[in-house]
């Protein structure tokens, strides 16, 4: 009786194989809220460690997760992709999962099997405008610009204030010299974000090319008063002038970047084309000199080439 009334109260079992059941439970909730605590302050290895082990004892859906984001932080990008492979066809429902899992493969540019992953994703659920988005960028990857189309629209359909996706479909658009349509999307971002720079260079690129250049240079500037570190929309300026032969406008502005920006390479590297274009050997050299000292690698990628809107960086005529 004693035994009894003992057992009742301390839940003490004489059944071994109950008793290692709950052994085992608790092992398991000791490593996955260690690993949990570990993951929050930081310390990823035992985290993961952690993780691990409790997974070998039993498979469980949030401790998946949590692993996940730990080999996400520690950079452990194709550990994480396999993991969620495995989850994908534990959880086929959870589109988060699909997500998530989309995302990595865009950043190891494995387009062809986020395309794969994705479109298992809206065969569960085709209402999720981020899994459209994804198969835009993935579609993208892969240069298939018509369906990458496809799919942002349907994105926006799903979500009309999706800025992302209309930021991306009007750079292709813009790229596809399909300006017209490139401006509506650009119009509904300034619409959405009026003070969001992407917005701006957009619209000052589609006025650019609709032959509106002093429209193009208000929305430019309008990037530098949000951004002074925006070195496009500088360059983008300093273009218009240039082809207006507003040479010293043009360098004045180049100036102003590189006073904001006195680390850019490319700056430099504009203006010392700029220079050599308006006569000043001697500036042009120690522009170039200073733009090869920053940033070697980018130079000699660039090197020979300048900024032109309708043949990109090549040299036809003084700064295209």
């Amino acid at each position: 009786m004693i035994h009894l009334i003992k057992k009742l109260f301390t839940g003490n079992t004489s059944n071994p194989e109950e008793k290692q059941a709950q052994d085992k439970e608790k092992h398991f909730d000791i490593l996955k809220y260690d690993g949990i605590r570990a993951l929050r302050i930081g310390k990823l290895p035992y985290a993961i460690k952690c993780m691990k082990e409790a997974l070998s004892i039993k498979d469980d859906a949030e401790t998946r997760g949590y692993l996940v984001a730990a080999y996400i932080q520690s950079n452990r990008i194709e550990d994480a992709c396999h993991l969620l492979m495995e989850t994908l066809d534990k959880e086929p429902d959870n589109t988060e999962n699909y997500v998530t899992l989309g995302n990595l493969l865009f950043m190891q540019e494995n387009y062809r099997e986020m395309s794969d992953v994705l479109q298992r994703g809206v065969q569960i659920d085709d209402k999720q405008p981020q899994i459209h988005y994804l198969l835009a960028k993935a579609h993208h990857g892969t240069h298939d610009e018509l369906q990458a189309i496809a799919e942002l629209t349907i994105a926006i359909s799903l979500k009309e204030d999706y800025y992302e996706a209309y930021l991306m479909r009007a750079t292709i658009l813009l790229a596809m010299r399909q300006i017209d349509n490139a401006e509506e999307d650009a119009e509904k971002m300034f619409e959405l974000a009026p003070e969001d720079e992407q917005s701006l260079m957009l619209l000052g690129e589609v006025n650019y090319l609709k032959g509106d250049p002093r429209r193009a240079e208000e929305y430019f500037n309008k990037v530098t008063d949000i951004n002074p570190f925006n070195e496009e929309a500088y360059l983008n300026i300093a273009q218009i002038l240039s082809d207006e032969k507003k040479w010293e406008a043009a360098l004045e502005k180049l100036d102003e970047a590189i006073e904001i920006n006195p680390a850019s390479s490319q700056l430099y590297h504009h203006r010392g084309h700029l220079k050599l274009l308006m006569g000043d050997k001697e500036g042009s050299a120690e522009d170039l000199k200073k733009s090869l000292e920053i940033n070697p690698e980018q130079e000699q990628q660039i090197n020979g080439e300048f900024r032109n809107y309708t043949n990109p960086y090549k040299i036809d005529t003084p700064l295209g």
